[in-house]
Protein backbone atom coordinates (compact mmCIF):
# COMPACT_ATOMS: atom_id res chain seq x y z
CA UNK A 1 0.00 0.00 0.00
CA UNK A 2 0.70 3.97 -0.26
CA UNK A 3 2.15 5.29 2.94
CA UNK A 4 1.16 8.58 2.95
CA UNK A 5 4.07 11.22 4.84
CA UNK A 6 1.21 13.83 7.11
CA UNK A 7 1.85 17.36 6.15
CA UNK A 8 2.40 19.92 8.46
CA UNK A 9 -0.24 21.76 9.94
CA UNK A 10 -0.85 25.18 8.37
CA UNK A 11 0.23 28.03 10.33
CA UNK A 12 -2.33 30.56 12.26
CA UNK A 13 -1.72 33.99 11.78
CA UNK A 14 -0.39 34.24 15.44
CA UNK A 15 2.07 31.28 14.75
CA UNK A 16 3.21 32.90 11.84
CA UNK A 17 4.06 36.16 13.70
CA UNK A 18 5.41 34.02 16.16
CA UNK A 19 8.31 32.40 14.23
CA UNK A 20 8.84 35.61 12.34
CA UNK A 21 9.86 37.42 15.25
CA UNK A 22 11.73 34.80 16.57
CA UNK A 23 13.67 34.30 12.85
CA UNK A 24 14.12 38.09 12.67
CA UNK A 25 15.79 38.23 16.43
CA UNK A 26 17.90 35.56 15.31
CA UNK A 27 18.43 36.44 11.72
CA UNK A 28 22.28 38.85 12.45
CA UNK A 29 23.85 36.02 14.73
CA UNK A 30 25.41 34.05 11.97
CA UNK A 31 27.04 37.34 10.59
CA UNK A 32 27.43 38.38 14.05
CA UNK A 33 29.59 35.38 14.86
CA UNK A 34 31.42 35.78 12.05
CA UNK A 35 32.39 39.34 12.71
CA UNK A 36 33.46 38.31 15.88
CA UNK A 37 35.24 35.38 15.39
CA UNK A 38 37.28 37.22 12.79
CA UNK A 39 37.86 40.04 15.05
CA UNK A 40 39.54 37.02 17.28
CA UNK A 41 42.00 36.24 14.56
CA UNK A 42 43.04 39.59 13.79
CA UNK A 43 43.68 40.27 16.89
CA UNK A 44 45.55 36.97 17.73
CA UNK A 45 47.66 37.65 14.86
CA UNK A 46 48.48 40.71 15.59
CA UNK A 47 49.59 39.41 19.83
CA UNK A 48 51.85 36.56 17.69
CA UNK A 49 53.64 39.23 16.13
CA UNK A 50 53.85 41.63 19.08
CA UNK A 51 55.28 38.20 20.66
CA UNK A 52 57.33 37.05 17.66
CA UNK A 53 59.28 40.82 17.91
CA UNK A 54 59.40 40.49 21.54
CA UNK A 55 61.50 37.14 21.69
CA UNK A 56 63.88 38.90 18.81
CA UNK A 57 63.99 42.03 21.25
CA UNK A 58 64.76 39.41 24.16
CA UNK A 59 67.37 37.72 22.26
CA UNK A 60 69.20 41.01 21.44
CA UNK A 61 68.92 42.20 25.23
CA UNK A 62 70.74 38.82 26.19
CA UNK A 63 73.71 38.75 23.67
CA UNK A 64 74.44 42.61 25.03
CA UNK A 65 74.29 41.39 28.32
CA UNK A 66 76.58 38.45 27.82
CA UNK A 67 78.70 41.47 25.89
CA UNK A 68 78.74 43.63 29.50
CA UNK A 69 76.81 46.14 28.39
CA UNK A 70 72.87 47.05 28.29
CA UNK A 71 70.26 49.06 26.66
CA UNK A 72 67.59 50.41 28.37
CA UNK A 73 65.65 51.57 25.15
CA UNK A 74 65.95 47.87 23.83
CA UNK A 75 63.89 47.07 27.70
CA UNK A 76 61.73 49.64 27.14
CA UNK A 77 60.97 48.22 24.00
CA UNK A 78 60.95 44.85 24.89
CA UNK A 79 58.16 46.20 28.16
CA UNK A 80 55.96 48.17 25.48
CA UNK A 81 55.29 45.10 23.18
CA UNK A 82 54.62 42.89 26.01
CA UNK A 83 51.86 45.62 27.31
CA UNK A 84 50.89 45.85 23.94
CA UNK A 85 50.41 41.99 23.58
CA UNK A 86 49.08 41.60 27.16
CA UNK A 87 46.14 44.31 26.19
CA UNK A 88 45.57 42.50 23.07
CA UNK A 89 45.06 39.77 25.05
CA UNK A 90 42.70 41.25 27.33
CA UNK A 91 40.75 42.42 24.40
CA UNK A 92 40.31 38.81 22.78
CA UNK A 93 39.06 37.98 25.79
CA UNK A 94 36.54 39.91 26.23
CA UNK A 95 35.60 39.75 22.68
CA UNK A 96 35.47 35.60 23.39
CA UNK A 97 33.03 36.64 26.36
CA UNK A 98 30.92 38.66 24.17
CA UNK A 99 30.69 36.30 21.81
CA UNK A 100 29.50 33.10 24.39
CA UNK A 101 27.02 35.27 25.67
CA UNK A 102 25.53 36.11 22.06
CA UNK A 103 25.29 32.85 21.30
CA UNK A 104 23.99 31.66 25.06
CA UNK A 105 21.47 34.49 24.60
CA UNK A 106 20.51 32.70 21.59
CA UNK A 107 20.25 29.41 22.48
CA UNK A 108 18.47 30.43 25.91
CA UNK A 109 15.54 32.58 23.65
CA UNK A 110 15.43 29.26 21.23
CA UNK A 111 14.26 27.17 24.43
CA UNK A 112 11.63 29.72 25.57
CA UNK A 113 10.37 29.34 22.82
CA UNK A 114 10.11 25.87 21.86
CA UNK A 115 9.07 25.69 25.39
CA UNK A 116 6.29 28.01 24.52
CA UNK A 117 5.47 26.65 21.53
CA UNK A 118 5.01 23.23 23.33
CA UNK A 119 2.84 24.72 25.61
CA UNK A 120 0.82 26.17 22.75
CA UNK A 121 0.36 23.26 20.26
CA UNK A 122 0.82 19.13 21.38
CA UNK A 123 1.03 17.76 17.33
CA UNK A 124 0.70 14.51 17.10
CA UNK A 125 1.27 12.20 13.99
CA UNK A 126 -2.49 13.21 12.35
CA UNK A 127 -3.68 15.05 15.40
CA UNK A 128 -3.53 18.02 17.10
CA UNK A 129 -4.40 19.44 20.82
CA UNK A 130 -4.19 23.02 20.81
CA UNK A 131 -4.62 25.00 24.28
CA UNK A 132 -5.00 28.51 23.54
CA UNK A 133 -7.88 30.43 24.09
CA UNK A 134 -10.52 31.26 20.96
CA UNK A 135 -9.01 34.53 19.37
CA UNK A 136 -10.89 36.52 17.11
CA UNK A 137 -8.21 36.77 14.43
CA UNK A 138 -7.74 33.09 14.59
CA UNK A 139 -9.56 31.18 11.74
CA UNK A 140 -11.76 29.08 11.74
CA UNK A 141 -12.16 25.05 11.05
CA UNK A 142 -13.88 21.93 10.26
CA UNK A 143 -17.52 21.76 9.19
CA UNK A 144 -18.95 23.40 12.43
CA UNK A 145 -16.72 26.41 11.71
CA UNK A 146 -15.29 26.75 15.12
CA UNK A 147 -11.69 27.71 16.28
CA UNK A 148 -9.14 25.12 16.73
CA UNK A 149 -9.51 23.85 20.11
CA UNK A 150 -9.07 19.68 21.42
CA UNK A 151 -8.21 17.01 19.80
CA UNK A 152 -8.26 17.88 16.13
CA UNK A 153 -7.24 15.75 12.62
CA UNK A 154 -5.90 16.86 9.53
CA UNK A 155 -7.74 15.98 6.13
CA UNK A 156 -5.08 14.87 3.53
CA UNK A 157 -7.41 15.78 0.50
CA UNK A 158 -5.35 18.44 -1.21
CA UNK A 159 -8.03 20.74 -2.12
CA UNK A 160 -10.32 20.18 1.31
CA UNK A 161 -11.38 23.58 2.25
CA UNK A 162 -11.77 22.57 5.90
CA UNK A 163 -8.24 21.30 6.61
CA UNK A 164 -8.70 20.51 10.38
CA UNK A 165 -11.56 18.26 11.65
CA UNK A 166 -12.39 18.20 15.71
CA UNK A 167 -12.45 14.67 16.05
CA UNK A 168 -16.26 15.23 18.24
CA UNK A 169 -17.41 16.34 14.63
CA UNK A 170 -16.25 13.74 12.91
CA UNK A 171 -16.16 10.64 14.90
CA UNK A 172 -12.83 9.90 16.07
CA UNK A 173 -11.47 9.06 19.53
CA UNK A 174 -7.65 8.87 18.72
CA UNK A 175 -5.67 9.77 15.49
CA UNK A 176 -5.85 7.99 12.52
CA UNK A 177 -3.30 5.80 11.09
CA UNK A 178 -1.90 6.70 7.92
CA UNK A 179 -3.72 9.30 5.46
CA UNK A 180 -6.77 10.31 7.03
CA UNK A 181 -9.83 12.07 4.65
CA UNK A 182 -12.79 14.08 5.52
CA UNK A 183 -15.81 12.85 4.36
CA UNK A 184 -16.00 15.65 1.60
CA UNK A 185 -12.88 14.89 0.24
CA UNK A 186 -13.47 10.73 0.53
CA UNK A 187 -16.72 11.40 -2.07
CA UNK A 188 -14.19 12.59 -4.51
CA UNK A 189 -11.52 9.88 -4.32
Amino acid sequence: GYICQPRLPKMTTAGQQMLECFIDSTQSLPTDLYKSLNLMRELDEQCQALLTEMHGKEAEYLNQLRAGCSDDELMAAIQDKQSRAISLSDEKIQLAVQTYDLVDKSVKKLDEELKRIEHTAVIGKHGVNLNMPPNQNEPVYCFCRDYSHGDMVLCDGPNCPYEWFHFSCVGLSSAPNGAWYCPNCRKEL
